[in-house]
């Protein structure tokens, strides 16, 4: 009886081991599926990974090559462009050189300024920019009332206002002379009975009173060349 027991310990034990390994090779074994699966999914999404990028890659080339046909467009239109931005430059110079001398120091310098732009190496899309900024800003010029300070010819200081284009004047800092560019003659006129119209509008243009009608000098404006 006692040795039957004790085989049958020794069976259960075996048993009892046998169950744990078995136990133990199940749990690896779901392991490793676990692992391969999840090996499986990095792998597939990897795959859509490269395929998404190789999708953009090809767009990408297909824009660059875009890009290309496009800048070499540009060159060939750049040459036929050039002439006609070398025109509206030399229209602008003339316009300026033959309007009323307002602002004369700052509209020249913008003038030799972009002049330098033209006969330079720079973008045509730059040389465009830079003319169609320099003709709206003269544009402006021909909308706005402002006055500011500078010098006669003969070297006194003056305030000046130009209204629009209609007409330019000034006023002596002294306060003992005021005038009109007469642009038919291209000369300044002085002519004291302005001098109170020119003082108001001095006031206007500086926003130190409220805007009012003016009795001012309008002289004829000068033909420009075509």
């Amino acid at each position: 009886m006692t040795c039957r027991r004790r085989v049958m310990a020794t069976c259960v034990r075996t048993l009892g081991g046998a169950l744990l390994a078995a136990a133990a090779a199940l749990a690896t074994a779901e392991e490793a599926g676990v692992e391969y699966a999840r090996l499986m999914a990095d792998a597939d999404s990897l795959e859509r990974y490269n395929a998404q990028r190789e999708k953009i890659l090809e767009s990408q080339q297909a824009e660059i090559a875009s890009l290309e046909a496009q800048v070499a467009g540009l060159a060939e239109t750049g040459l036929a462009v050039q002439p006609l931005l070398q025109r509206m430059f030399g229209a602008l110079a003339e316009f300026v050189a033959n309007d009323l001398p307002f602002l004369s120091e700052e509209r020249r310098d913008r003038i030799d300024r972009l002049e330098e732009i033209m006969a330079g190496e720079s973008p045509i899309a730059e040389k465009f920019r830079r003319l169609m900024e320099a003709y709206r800003i003269e544009l402006e010029y021909g909308r706005a009332m402002a006055a500011y300070r500078g010098t006669l010819p003969d070297g006194r200081a003056a305030q000046f206002v130009h209204i629009g284009r209609v007409t330019l004047l000034y006023r002596t800092d002294d306060g003992s002379e005021g005038g009109y560019w007469d642009a038919e003659a291209r000369q300044w006129v002085a002519d004291s009975s302005y001098f109170r119209a020119i003082s108001d509008a001095i006031a206007m243009a500086n926003e130190e009173v409220t805007p009012d009608l003016l009795a001012v000098p309008v002289p004829a404006a000068a033909e420009t060349r075509s």
